[in-house]
């Protein structure tokens, strides 16, 4: 995969930002595999650790192996589609690697959250659920996972790009926690809290 394929000037926002991670991955795959970390750090991890790319590595990393390395893809077959939907889209294929190309269209048809429920489905989980559209809480509200006050607005899903024009109440440090692990990890962690809260009319 070439730096014409990858970074090609012309694409959208979210389709650039898509290819940076892309090369990126494959730069500490290269790295890696070439053990050219030698002389920085006695492993890898320790490598990662140095450069101070946290978990961010990972992402970019799974994303070139997965769709580059395994699936042979050029950059302009997934440039215009958001890298978490991508790292969600895996999920499925893995699962069912003959329909790779069907859920790449599915990632950039569908909104954040019939995707989401998608992939679940695939994977025999339950849906993810919506909450109604919500401007701004009363003053005092509390946030819904640890009942801490004042509780900040989090869109849900995560960012406004992804189709987050809903919003639920968290408190800033698990606020925090959601944007760290995404709303996908964080909603099967406390699903039984949002689900009471939803429940409750909020």
């Amino acid at each position: 995969m070439n730096d014409t394929a990858l970074l090609a000037s012309n694409k959208l926002d979210i389709g650039i930002i898509t290819h940076v991670m892309l090369r990126r991955g494959q730069t500490l795959t290269e790295i890696k595999k070439h053990r050219t970390y030698i002389g920085r750090a006695d492993t890898f991890e320790e490598y990662l650790s140095e450069y101070d790319v946290r978990s961010d590595a990972r992402k970019c990393m799974n994303l070139y192996n997965f769709y580059i390395i395994e699936h042979g893809l050029q950059g302009s077959d997934i440039e215009d589609i958001h890298h978490e939907r991508l790292l969600e889209a895996m999920k499925s294929i893995k699962k069912k690697p003959d329909r790779l190309f069907d859920y790449l269209e599915m990632c950039r048809e569908l909104s954040w959250k019939d995707m989401i429920n998608t992939v679940r489905e695939a994977r025999g989980l339950s849906s993810m659920p919506h909450p109604e559209a919500i401007t701004s809480f009363p003053s005092g509200s509390s946030c819904i996972i640890c009942g801490a006050t004042p509780a900040e607005q989090a869109h849900w899903p995560i960012t406004e790009k992804m189709g987050g024009k809903f919003t639920i109440p968290l408190c800033r440090e698990c606020h925090s926690e959601y944007h760290q692990h995404g709303d996908v990890t964080f909603y099967d962690h406390y699903k039984r809290k949002i689900g009471e809260w939803l429940a409750r009319g909020r």
